[in-house]
C-alpha cells in the first residue's frame, strides 16, 4: 500500500453539512429499537420476541443487520460514544445467542433458506463482524464468524450460484479477504478466492471493454472492491490493473455529473444509453441503447448503495497507487450523492433513487415501485414493502465513511484528498510525535481553505494536496501569508515539503467556476451545469441557445447570494426573451419541489 487512509478515531468533523448529517444519522440508528432489530432472529430461534419487527425489507429478512452494526462500529470509533458501544455489544450478543448448534445464524427459517438471499445476508454479517472487531473492539466476533461460516460452507455449494440464495455472490470476496487479514484465518482467504469474479473483472483488461448484456450497477461496482483486496493480499498486479482500468471506464462513460450511475440499476449498456436514460419514453431522439424503457419510479441512480461502493473503490485506489486523482469520483458523490438525500424517516423510508431526467425530478422518500409479486412475499402476506430497504444499510455506512475519505498517510507525511471542515490527529514521520491539522473552510461556498498546524517541535514532513479535475485556472497556496505555489499542477496535486512549526497556517484558494458536463459522446447536446464540485439545478424546464463551453458569458452570480446563479435574458429557446432560470446546488434542494438538472442545447 502506497497510502493508508486515516483511522476513523483520528478524524473529527467540524461544523458543516457533513457533520450535521453525520450526527443526525448517528441519532437515527442509535435509537432504533433493539427488540425490532433482533425480532426475526429471535422468532426463528423460537425464543420470546418482544416488541415489533421493523417493517418493509428488514421485516422479511433482516439482511441489513450487519450493515447497521458495521456503520455503528465506525460511528463509535469516531465519537467514542459509550451508548453506541453498549448497543453494539447487546445486539451482537443477542444475535449470537440465536445461532443454532450447526452455525445457522441467519434470519429466515432454516428449512426455507433457499427461498431467501442467504449469500447476501452472509456477506453483510461478515462485514459487520469485521467492523465490530476492528472499530469497536468486540472480541467475540472471530468466534461468531467461524460458526456462521462453517454452516455457510456446508450449505452454499459453488454450483448453485444461479439460485436465489446466491444473489450477488460476487460481492463476498472483499469482506472475506478482510476477515482473513484481521482474524488470521486462512479459511476466509481460501473462501474469498472461490468468490472472485474474473469473468467480469478481466473484461476491463481487454482493449475495447464491452459486455454481452448490462449488469446490476451497485453490486458490480462493489464487486471491484474484492479485486482491490485480492491485490492487497496477493500482490498480483493483474488485480490492480483491473481496478485502474475499471475506474477509467466507469468514470469516463458510465456516470452522471453527480458521480451517480445505473439508470434503472442497469450499467454498461450500449453507447448512448446514459443519454437515453434522461429522455422521455416518447422522445424521437431515443435509440435502442436502453435495455428497458424509462420508468420514473425507478430513476437514474440508487444513491446510497452506489455512493458507498464508489467511496470504497476510490479509497482502495488511492491507498494502492498513492495517486490522489482517484478522489475525483468520490468528490462528485460527496457533494451530490448521499449528502443530497433527505434524512431516513423514522419508519425507514429513504430516497432510494435519484431522478436526473431532462423533464425533471423531485426528492422524496416515498418509493413508488409497487412490489406486488405475492408469490415472493406470501410468507408476510404483503404486496408492498418500501421501508428499511438495502439503501438504509448503505446510507449510514456512506455517512460514516466521510471521515475516511479526507486524510491519508505515507512514510513521508500526509495527503489531503477532500476539503471538508475537520481535525486530523496524526503521528509525524521518524520519532512519531503527535500533531494535528485543522481544516477551516466554507468551501465550496467560498474558494478559501485554511489549515492550522499544531505540533510540539519543528518537524520536516510532506503535505500533498489534490487539485480537483475541474480546476482550470491557477490554484494558489500560501504559508503564513507567503505565496508558496501557484498553478494547475502537472499531476493534479501539489506537494509542500518543509520544516513545519506549531501554529503554521496554510491557505489555499481553489478557483471555482461554472462549466457544463455533457452526458455522453452520443448526446453532447444534453448537459448539466456544475460549479466546482457541485451540480446545480433550477426549478423549471429549459433548452439553452448559448455557448455551452463558456457559461460565464451568460450565467452570472445572483447579487448578494452565495451559490446562486441566473441566466442572462435571451439564453433560453422560446419566444419570450425575458425568461431566465436561477440555479442552486442540488445537494441543498428541498424535498417535494421539482428540479431540473440536465438541459438540451440547441
Amino acid at each position: 500500500m502506497k497510502l493508508k487512509a486515516a483511522e476513523y478515531k483520528d478524524v473529527f468533523l467540524r461544523q458543516s453539512v457533513f457533520q450535521e448529517q453525520f450526527e443526525r444519522t448517528v441519532d437515527r440508528y442509535l435509537h432504533l429499537p433493539n427488540d425490532s432489530l433482533l425480532y426475526n432472529f429471535r422468532k426463528r430461534k423460537y425464543k420470546t420476541a418482544p416488541g415489533r419487527p421493523l417493517t418493509g425489507w428488514y421485516g422479511r429478512q433482516s439482511f441489513n443487520f450487519g450493515q447497521f452494526c458495521g456503520a455503528l462500529a465506525k460511528m463509535y470509533a469516531q465519537t467514542q460514544n459509550t451508548e453506541i458501544k453498549a448497543k453494539l455489544l447487546y445486539l451482537w450478543n443477542e444475535w449470537a445467542d440465536c445461532i443454532e448448534e450447526d452455525g445457522y445464524g441467519f434470519s429466515p427459517e432454516k428449512d426455507r433458506y433457499q427461498e431467501y438471499i442467504i449469500a447476501y445476508e452472509y456477506e453483510k454479517l461478515v462485514g459487520g463482524l469485521v467492523d465490530a472487531y476492528a472499530y469497536a473492539g468486540i472480541m467475540q466476533a472471530p468466534e461468531w464468524m467461524k460458526k456462521i461460516t462453517g454452516w455457510y460452507q456446508e450449505n452454499m455449494p459453488e454450483r448453485d450460484r444461479g439460485m436465489l440464495y446466491q444473489v450477488e455472490w460476487y460481492t463476498l470476496s472483499e469482506n472475506l479477504y478482510r476477515a482473513g487479514q484481521l482474524f488470521g484465518e486462512e479459511q476466509y482467504t481460501t473462501l474469498a478466492r472461490v468468490y472472485e469474479y474474473p469473468q467480469f473483472w478481466e473484461r476491463f483488461l481487454e482493449p475495447d471493454f464491452s459486455l454481452d448484456k448490462t449488469k446490476h450497477a451497485y453490486s458490480h461496482v462493489n464487486s471491484l472492491c474484492g479485486a482491490a483486496m485480492a491485490y492487497e493480499v496477493s500482490g498480483e498486479e493483474q488485480y490492480l490493473d483491473i481496478l485502474k482500468a475499471a475506474y477509467e471506464e466507469i468514470t469516463g462513460k458510465h456516470i452522471y455529473a453527480t458521480g451517480g450511475y445505473g439508470p434503472c440499476e442497469d450499467m454498461f449498456g450500449k453507447q448512448g444509453y446514459m443519454g437515453d436514460s434522461l429522455k422521455s419514453a416518447w422522445d424521437k431522439t431515443l435509440t435502442n441503447a436502453l435495455v428497458r424503457t424509462r420508468h420514473d419510479a425507478q430513476g437514474n441512480c440508487e444513491v446510497s448503495c452506489c455512493t458507498w461502493a464508489a467511496f470504497k473503490v476510490c479509497r482502495y485506489l488511492m491507498e494502492l497507487t498513492g495517486d490522489l486523482k482517484y478522489a475525483d469520483w468520490a468528490e462528485k458523490l460527496l457533494y451530490n450523492g448521499v449528502l443530497s438525500l433527505p434524512p431516513v424517516s423514522a419508519d425507514g423510508k429513504i430516497m432510494y433513487y435519484a431522478n436526473y431526467y431532462v423533464d425533471g425530478g423531485l426528492k422524496s422518500v416515498l418509493d413508488r415501485r409497487y412490489h406486488g409479486a405475492v408469490e415472493a412475499y406470501d410468507d408476510l402476506c404483503v404486496t408492498y414493502h418500501y421501508g428499511w430497504q438495502c439503501c438504509t444499510g448503505t446510507y449510514p455506512q456512506a455517512v460514516a465513511e466521510y471521515a475516511n475519505m479526507i486524510y491519508f498517510r505515507d512514510d513521508a507525511g500526509i495527503c489531503i484528498s477532500q476539503y471538508i471542515p475537520s481535525v486530523f490527529s496524526f503521528r509525524l514521520p521518524g520519532e512519531g510525535r503527535k500533531a494535528t491539522i485543522e481544516c477551516m473552510t466554507k468551501y465550496p461556498e467560498e474558494e478559501e481553505i485554511r489549515y492550522l498546524l499544531k505540533m510540539q517541535n519543528p518537524e520536516q514532513f510532506r503535505i500533498r494536496f489534490r487539485i480537483p479535475k475541474w480546476v482550470k485556472t491557477p490554484m494558489e497556496i500560501r504559508v503564513n501569508g507567503k505565496k508558496m505555489w501557484q498553478g494547475v499542477g502537472k499531476d493534479r496535486e501539489v506537494e509542500l515539503n518543509r520544516v513545519w512549526e506549531d501554529g503554521d497556517v496554510i491557505e489555499i484558494r481553489l478557483p471555482l467556476s461554472l462549466y457544463f458536463e455533457s452526458i455522453d459522446e452520443k448526446n453532447e447536446d444534453i448537459a448539466a451545469l456544475c460549479y466546482g464540485p457541485l451540480v446545480m439545478v433550477t426549478d423549471d424546464l429549459a433548452a439553452f441557445v448559448k455557448d455551452k463551453e463558456h457559461p460565464e458569458e451568460w450565467i452570472w452570480p445572483v447579487e448578494g447570494e452565495k451559490l446562486r446563479f441566473r441566466t442572462k435574458e435571451g439564453s433560453l429557446e422560446g419566444i419570450y426573451p425575458f425568461e431566465t432560470r436561477e440555479f442552486a446546488p442540488y445537494c441543498s434542494w428541498p424535498e417535494q419541489k421539482w428540479y431540473f438538472m440536465y438541459f438540451w442545447f440547441r
